[in-house]
């Protein structure tokens, strides 16, 4: 998948491990939204954003290697979401997921 423009233009350097995250309009895509920032290892600017209308969680975090903690979207509503493929694929510090067991993905079909 193509990665997308709006964390395209922030790359993370060498080092950094957080990203700022300003969202003007609001969307129902997340698709590959931090594909490949391997450096990325804090997501709490995550807790401030709404995804309660996302469908698509498809790669968001997807090869974020160096990401241990996903925390601050423990309480998010995804029961919108349909598509949660490969959203932690490669995400090989990733140990505990504890935080998503009360996550409500009934309209998920594609995981």
């Amino acid at each position: 998948g193509e990665k997308n423009k709006l964390v395209d233009k922030y790359k993370l350097k060498n080092g950094e491990n957080n990203i700022k995250i300003i969202i003007k309009n609001k969307f129902i895509n997340l698709e590959n939204m931090f594909y490949g920032c391997k450096p990325l290892k804090n997501i709490d600017e995550l807790k401030l954003l709404d995804i309660s209308d996302i469908k698509n969680f498809s790669g968001m975090f997807y090869e974020c290697s160096s990401l241990t903690d996903i925390k601050p979207i423990q309480n998010k509503n995804v029961s919108n979401g349909n598509n949660f493929q490969d959203m932690f694929c490669g995400c090989s510090s990733l140990s505990d997921i504890k935080s998503l067991e009360n996550w409500n993905i009934s309209n998920g079909n594609n995981f």
